[in-house]
Protein backbone atom coordinates (compact mmCIF):
# COMPACT_ATOMS: atom_id res chain seq x y z
CA UNK A 1 0.00 0.00 0.00
CA UNK A 2 1.24 3.55 -0.94
CA UNK A 3 1.68 5.93 1.38
CA UNK A 4 -1.11 8.20 -0.83
CA UNK A 5 -3.56 5.24 -0.51
CA UNK A 6 -2.82 4.93 3.27
CA UNK A 7 -3.49 8.89 3.66
CA UNK A 8 -6.46 8.51 1.66
CA UNK A 9 -7.89 5.96 3.95
CA UNK A 10 -6.85 8.47 7.19
CA UNK A 11 -8.79 11.52 5.56
CA UNK A 12 -11.91 9.32 5.22
CA UNK A 13 -12.03 7.83 8.33
CA UNK A 14 -11.67 11.21 9.60
CA UNK A 15 -14.13 12.14 7.64
CA UNK A 16 -16.18 9.69 8.67
CA UNK A 17 -15.63 10.53 12.43
CA UNK A 18 -17.38 13.92 12.20
CA UNK A 19 -20.71 12.75 11.06
CA UNK A 20 -23.48 12.44 13.48
CA UNK A 21 -25.87 9.60 12.34
CA UNK A 22 -29.25 9.98 13.94
CA UNK A 23 -30.03 6.47 14.31
CA UNK A 24 -28.33 4.86 17.14
CA UNK A 25 -27.53 1.39 15.88
CA UNK A 26 -25.19 3.54 12.93
CA UNK A 27 -23.24 5.44 15.62
CA UNK A 28 -22.65 2.47 17.93
CA UNK A 29 -21.35 0.65 14.27
CA UNK A 30 -19.31 3.95 13.04
CA UNK A 31 -17.54 4.25 17.11
CA UNK A 32 -16.49 0.33 17.51
CA UNK A 33 -14.97 0.92 13.41
CA UNK A 34 -13.37 4.24 14.38
CA UNK A 35 -11.96 2.95 17.74
CA UNK A 36 -10.67 -0.10 15.80
CA UNK A 37 -9.01 2.10 12.98
CA UNK A 38 -7.23 4.37 15.49
CA UNK A 39 -5.53 1.87 17.52
CA UNK A 40 -4.61 0.68 13.98
CA UNK A 41 -3.49 4.12 13.19
CA UNK A 42 -1.87 4.51 16.26
CA UNK A 43 0.02 1.37 16.15
CA UNK A 44 1.06 2.13 12.74
CA UNK A 45 2.89 5.39 13.81
CA UNK A 46 -0.53 7.62 11.79
CA UNK A 47 -1.38 10.38 13.92
CA UNK A 48 -4.57 12.92 12.94
CA UNK A 49 -4.71 16.25 14.01
CA UNK A 50 -7.79 18.38 13.52
CA UNK A 51 -6.74 21.71 14.21
CA UNK A 52 -10.11 23.15 14.50
CA UNK A 53 -10.69 26.51 17.63
CA UNK A 54 -6.62 26.63 17.60
CA UNK A 55 -4.55 29.89 17.27
CA UNK A 56 -3.51 30.39 13.35
CA UNK A 57 0.60 30.40 12.88
CA UNK A 58 1.78 31.25 9.63
CA UNK A 59 4.37 28.51 10.57
CA UNK A 60 1.56 25.69 10.39
CA UNK A 61 1.80 23.13 8.36
CA UNK A 62 -1.22 23.86 6.84
CA UNK A 63 -2.77 25.53 3.83
CA UNK A 64 -5.51 28.12 4.23
CA UNK A 65 -7.76 27.65 1.60
CA UNK A 66 -10.16 30.34 2.79
CA UNK A 67 -10.39 33.12 5.13
CA UNK A 68 -13.88 34.74 6.84
CA UNK A 69 -12.21 38.10 6.93
CA UNK A 70 -12.24 41.54 4.65
CA UNK A 71 -9.04 41.86 5.34
CA UNK A 72 -7.84 38.32 3.79
CA UNK A 73 -4.11 39.46 3.53
CA UNK A 74 -3.22 40.05 7.56
CA UNK A 75 -3.48 36.31 9.16
CA UNK A 76 -2.21 37.67 12.56
CA UNK A 77 -4.48 37.14 15.35
CA UNK A 78 -6.25 34.81 13.68
CA UNK A 79 -8.10 31.38 14.84
CA UNK A 80 -8.51 28.27 12.85
CA UNK A 81 -12.50 28.10 12.47
CA UNK A 82 -12.74 24.79 10.14
CA UNK A 83 -10.37 22.15 9.25
CA UNK A 84 -11.02 20.74 5.69
CA UNK A 85 -8.39 18.19 5.29
CA UNK A 86 -6.39 17.36 8.83
CA UNK A 87 -2.58 16.93 9.62
CA UNK A 88 -0.91 14.11 8.87
CA UNK A 89 1.69 12.74 10.69
CA UNK A 90 3.39 9.16 9.71
CA UNK A 91 6.36 8.02 12.25
CA UNK A 92 6.43 11.54 13.10
CA UNK A 93 6.85 13.44 9.89
CA UNK A 94 4.77 15.44 7.92
CA UNK A 95 2.90 13.23 5.43
CA UNK A 96 -0.05 15.71 4.63
CA UNK A 97 -0.34 19.08 5.03
CA UNK A 98 -3.57 20.50 6.41
CA UNK A 99 -6.44 22.55 5.12
CA UNK A 100 -8.35 25.11 7.06
CA UNK A 101 -10.46 27.88 7.20
CA UNK A 102 -9.49 31.07 9.58
CA UNK A 103 -10.79 34.03 11.08
CA UNK A 104 -9.42 37.33 12.56
CA UNK A 105 -10.21 37.44 15.97
CA UNK A 106 -11.62 40.34 17.44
Amino acid sequence: MSIDEIIGLVIEGWKLSRLTPQDKRDRVVINRFLNKFNIFLKNNGVEIVDLTGQVFDSGMAVEVIYTEDENKDNALNSVIVETIRPLIFINGKIAKVGQVVIKKCE
